[in-house]
């Protein structure tokens, strides 16, 4: 092979290790762009959850005996975007229907989880519960994630340990 072939096939070699070079680093650039955009959209803070949300909450609770009581419950939550949240619902506990009133705070991290903390207050039917001047009061932790842009929480009780519950909120429309 002569010379000049031998150079000109050296220059395409380095070209095309260069341009191979450039390629694969312009795709990482691309790529951790997309994966800081992705962990972006992500981040959630309390803000997240403002407005009015509709619960659903089923479970059961453990007896001192070893048994299970099983329970349902419905309840509006309205929550103002700050770390705080109110609301009223009625509660199926064996069969026993009790109102119920609802405040609790809330924490929201950047992973879009969430911790509920409240006091559930009725004037009767509330199993292992502390009386207090407001009737019946029992506090709840919850843990849940945010998913839907902030329109559905799905959360897992955390305590007290003798109550088993899953509950599911879900962002109610108002028409303005």
């Amino acid at each position: 092979m002569s010379r000049q072939k031998q150079v000109s096939s050296l220059v395409t070699k380095r070209v095309l290790i260069a341009t191979l070079f450039f390629i694969t680093i312009t795709l990482g650039v691309v790529g951790l762009n997309a994966n800081v955009k992705a962990q972006e959209r992500a981040s959630c803070t309390n803000a997240i959850l403002a407005g009015l949300y509709g619960v659903q909450a089923s479970g059961f609770r453990l007896t001192s005996e070893g048994g299970n009581i099983p329970f349902g419950a419905i309840n509006l939550r309205n929550f103002d975007g700050n770390g705080n949240y109110s609301g009223r619902g009625i509660t199926n506990v064996s069969g026993d229907f009790t109102e119920t009133n609802i405040s609790g705070t809330y924490t929201v991290e950047p992973d879009c989880s969430v911790e509920l903390n409240d006091a559930t207050s009725s004037t009767e039917g509330v199993v292992d519960a502390t009386s207090s001047a407001e009737g019946v009061v029992r506090n709840f932790s919850q843990f849940g994630t945010i998913v839907d842009s902030g329109r559905e929480i799905l959360t897992l009780q955390t305590s007290p340990s003798d109550n088993v519950q899953t509950s599911i909120f879900k962002k109610v429309d108002v028409a303005k």
